[in-house]
């Protein structure tokens, strides 16, 4: 039977590093994916996981509510992702190639990540990460709501707009071809 994040939370709170071992490899991959999706690379990305993961086994008795470590997790990746690049004046890069072609049809799978690429890099950095939350990791509209700190109404509203701004950009550069 799995262990609840809350039970694991208050055990590594009281000293159980496998416990915190488990948080980790339980939320690694959404971590990775998260930053990935702001870096664009492997490395920084990494960088990230490990900061925020360290910060996370410093800071988890500040949880106030244990039961959400996952939408902590996901908030502390979002603000060092944002710190950095704030520091660092970058926009998000694109994707990296080799990191999403498939095997089954790579050059249908490039031009998909080309394509989500571009549609992203029109969004500002919250429109990106509802849209990769809710799209590429399948956040419901309560899990984006309670990550990002905002209503369902406001989530709704921003995925809508986003996707608008997408699909414009989409149409744009059909017509410029």
């Amino acid at each position: 039977m799995e262990t609840l994040d809350a039970d694991l939370v208050r055990q590594t709170v009281s000293g159980s590093h496998q416990a915190f071992d488990v948080l980790m490899v339980r939320y690694q991959k959404l971590i990775y994916q998260v930053a990935y999706s702001f870096y664009g690379n492997t490395e920084d990305a990494m960088d990230v996981c490990q900061d925020v993961f360290l910060q996370a086994h410093q800071k988890m008795a500040m949880l106030e509510q244990p039961s959400k470590v996952k939408a902590w997790l996901v908030r502390m990746t979002y603000n060092r992702c944002i710190s950095l690049k704030r520091s660092a004046q970058e926009l998000w890069s694109p994707l990296n190639d080799d990191e999403f072609v498939s095997q089954d049809n790579p050059q249908m799978e490039h031009q998909n990540k080309t394509l989500i690429s571009r549609c992203l890099a029109v969004l500002n950095p919250k429109q990106k990460l509802a849209v990769v939350l809710k799209y590429l990791e399948g956040y419901s509209l309560k899990e984006l709501s309670q990550t990002m700190d905002i209503s369902e109404d406001q989530v709704k509203n921003m995925l809508y707009r986003s996707i608008r701004k997408m699909a414009a950009s989409v149409r744009e550069s059909e017509e410029a071809l």
